[in-house]
């Protein structure tokens, strides 16, 4: 399911998603996972997401016990704690590349 919302994404915005958006500076701010959030229905969860604070800040903490089932990989023991077990290769040849900035 991650895989084909990966493509829907890609159909969507005309490119693969980055790794994650970072700041000015280079700092990272949200992952991937959180960008998929429209083609996984979850647009209001989305919108709800400041995309200029990292994924820790205070106010995006209070949205993370929100984030979709499918992030959670069944029989996991990190479920509940704000972790997972997807995770992207990342790189310039790789399907996910490096990091990009919030709009």
């Amino acid at each position: 399911m991650i895989g084909l919302n990966i493509h829907n994404y890609m159909m969507t915005a005309k490119a693969l998603p980055p790794a994650y958006l970072a700041d000015k500076s280079g700092k990272p701010l949200l992952s991937w996972r959180v960008l998929l959030l429209p083609t996984l229905g979850e647009q209001g969860l989305y919108d709800q997401f400041h995309l200029d604070e990292p994924w820790d800040s205070p106010y995006n903490k209070t949205l993370l016990a929100r984030m979709p089932e499918i992030y959670k990989a069944p029989g996991s023991t990190v479920v509940g704690q704000w972790k997972t077990n997807y995770l992207a290769v990342r790189g310039p040849d790789s399907v996910i590349s490096g990091p990009s900035q919030p709009d």
